[in-house]
């Protein structure tokens, strides 16, 4: 990471610079628990007609 920072009498300007970029990685269905799974194929909408 690089930070440069200037103050002078009309305040402070700071910028950082990420030079490192890994990409994300998600864990996959034996990963942790999750909760409440939602089925988007079982949708169901109470005036028959979808979005």
């Amino acid at each position: 990471m690089v930070r440069l920072a200037l103050t002078g009498q009309c305040g402070a300007f700071e910028m950082l610079g990420l030079h490192y970029h890994r990409k994300r990685t998600y864990p996959g269905q034996g990963g942790r628990f999750r909760g409440l799974v939602v089925d988007g194929d079982r949708t169901s909408y109470e005036d028959g007609h979808e979005e």
